[in-house]
């Protein structure tokens, strides 16, 4: 009988351990719009690429040639989460650049321009990545992120490949109220198991 009490208390001390320990997911949030495949010919960086090779698209408007601005949403649960400590926007796009450099909005709030892709040569259209840092920009991120591509010419033909937008979180040190009412009834069964 004294074996059982021991054991019950230990493992009820120890889950009541383990459960204390977990705290609110903490890590990486990634939403990929595209499928990073190069326009679907395999374009690379820096590559130049004629607008005739694009296909029809992939259905979730990239890999498809375009004239003009773009609007596109990407979409993640925070709930889970603790806070935002960083954020990037990975945009990978070709042939845009027509009369000036592309102006990337989030929730209509400018974070910068696309690199040229619009360049005097034998192909006119090259491929470019662009990353950018939206740690000052993390009070917009609230489980949805509306991202704009504004052209500076309505003609200005162009594609995107793919958007990745990336989200790091802090841990949130907060138990569970499940967790404090176990911790109780452990310190209570100690107690009583000291006692006796």
């Amino acid at each position: 009988m004294l074996r059982i009490k021991q054991l019950s208390v230990k493992t009820l001390f120890f889950l009541t351990s383990l459960l204390l320990a977990q705290t609110a997911n903490a890590g990486i949030i990634v939403d990929l719009i595209g499928d990073k495949d190069g326009f679907g010919i395999g374009v690379q960086d820096g590559e130049g690429f004629s607008y005739s090779d694009v296909g029809p698209g992939d259905g979730d408007g990239t890999d498809v040639w375009r004239n003009g601005d773009y609007i596109f949403s990407h979409t993640f649960d925070l709930t889970s989460f603790g806070s935002i400590v960083d954020a990037t926007l990975e945009i990978f796009t070709g042939g845009q650049g027509l009369n000036g450099q592309s102006t990337v909005y989030l929730d209509g709030v400018n974070v910068g321009l696309l690199t040229d892709g619009d360049n005097t040569g034998p192909e006119y259209n090259y491929a470019t990545l662009d990353i950018f840092q939206l740690t000052d920009f993390a009070a917009l991120l609230d489980n949805a992120a509306e991202i704009r591509i504004d052209t500076v010419s309505s003609g200005d033909g162009w594609v995107l490949d793919y958007s990745e937008l990336t989200i790091y979180t802090a841990d949130a040190e907060v138990p569970a109220p499940a967790s404090v009412l176990l911790l109780g009834l452990a310190a209570l069964g100690f107690v009583g198991y000291r006692r006796k």
